[in-house]
Order: structure tokens, then C-alpha cells, then sequence
């Protein structure tokens, strides 16, 4: 499995959608997988920026986005920027270069929605990969998107 998602992660068409999604329930080796790719030597020639963060139950926008600006850029003063100002840092950013951003435990839809902003689909082969526990969740986030099923 873990070649099969190397290969999707890897492909770089245009046409190809954005967002992944690997779904399992807890304990099923879903975040295994996910950094298996995620560290793989080919995938860090391939984008240029990575970041791999835990959205938590309590999940806080501001805190979420500052976790993957210190993963992909050396400014180390993100606490002290606005949320707005957090959100155009990133999207520029991230627009410049092919990106591969990992959430991890996405637990309802409305994390994804306020999120997707900051992610230009700049059809450059970038991929946001989102853990999920509940297929509902990941139908209801977007039922047209890849989705990598995993059990134990």
C-alpha cells in the first residue's frame, strides 16, 4: 500500500486533485503509512516544502497554521502575526513551490473548510494529505477526492 500511495503522491499532473485522503480507524497504521511516504528520500526531492502537523479536538487556526509555517520557512515570530496575516504568509509561500502538507486526524469537515484557503492548488503536483478516521467525514469534505482506505 504504501507503494501504491508513494506512486499517486509522486504524479504530478495537472488534472490531478489537491487533496488525499487516507482513512482508517484509530490504530489501523494510517499516520504508519503517511510518514512512510512523507519520509521517503524521493518525496523530499520532490517538494520543496513539507509539513506534517496533529489537528487536535480542541483545533485552533491561528496555532495550526504557525505549526506549518515553522516547518517550511526559517521566520520564527508566526505567534505574533494576526490569523490573517498567518493565512496570506502561508498561500504565498506555498504557492511558489510544489508543497506537501500532512494533516493529521482531521476529525470533522469545517477543519478542512476553514483550512483550504491557504492551499492554492497551483497545479503544480502539490498534495495536502488528511488523515481521517470516519469515511463519512472525508465523503462529506469532498466525495470526488482520492481516498486510501486502511485496516489493521
Amino acid at each position: 500500500m504504501a507503494m501504491a500511495m508513494m506512486v499517486f503522491v509522486r504524479k504530478c499532473s495537472d488534472s490531478e486533485k489537491l487533496l488525499i485522503s487516507v482513512v482508517g480507524v484509530g490504530g489501523s497504521g494510517k499516520i504508519t503509512l503517511v510518514k512512510r511516504v512523507y519520509n521517503h528520500s524521493e518525496i523530499k526531492k520532490i517538494f520543496h516544502n513539507r509539513a506534517r502537523v496533529c489537528v487536535s479536538l480542541d483545533f485552533k487556526e491561528k496555532n495550526l497554521l504557525v505549526q506549518i509555517l515553522k516547518q517550511v520557512t526559517e521566520v520564527r515570530d508566526e505567534e505574533k502575526f494576526p490569523l490573517e496575516i498567518l493565512r496570506q504568509k502561508l498561500r504565498n509561500l506555498l504557492n511558489t513551490q510544489r508543497y506537501l502538507i500532512v494533516l493529521d486526524d482531521v476529525h470533522v469537515p469545517a477543519i478542512w473548510e476553514k483550512l483550504q484557503v491557504v492551499f492554492p492548488n497551483s497545479s503544480n503536483g502539490s498534495r495536502v494529505i488528511l488523515t481521517i478516521r470516519d469515511l463519512d467525514i472525508a465523503t462529506h469534505i469532498d466525495p470526488a477526492i482520492p481516498l486510501l482506505r486502511v485496516n489493521h
